[in-house]
């Protein structure tokens, strides 16, 4: 028992980047996977996504907060302080 402690002891002193890199991939494999359940979960579609998206790149653009699909002020429409 005390023997593979030892061993595996032995190989994070000796190996870190390695174990880096295999935790790394592990929680970007995980976090992409979980990202693409909670997109598929809750059934968004492009109409909800080009909304915020059309939001964002109007408001960078000095137009804040105009959406041409939903043909009004976003805020107004929607109230969330997070856009902000």
């Amino acid at each position: 028992m005390l023997d593979s402690y030892y061993k595996v002891k032995q190989f994070v002193i000796k190996h870190p980047r390695i174990i880096l890199a295999v935790f790394l991939f592990i929680y970007i494999v995980l976090f992409i996977f979980l990202s693409l359940k909670k997109y598929y979960g809750f059934s968004y579609n492009a109409n909800d996504l080009s909304i915020f998206n059309q939001v964002f790149f109007n408001s960078v653009n000095g137009r804040l907060f105009v959406s041409s699909i939903n043909l009004e002020l976003f805020i107004r429409a929607h109230f969330t302080p997070i856009t902000i």
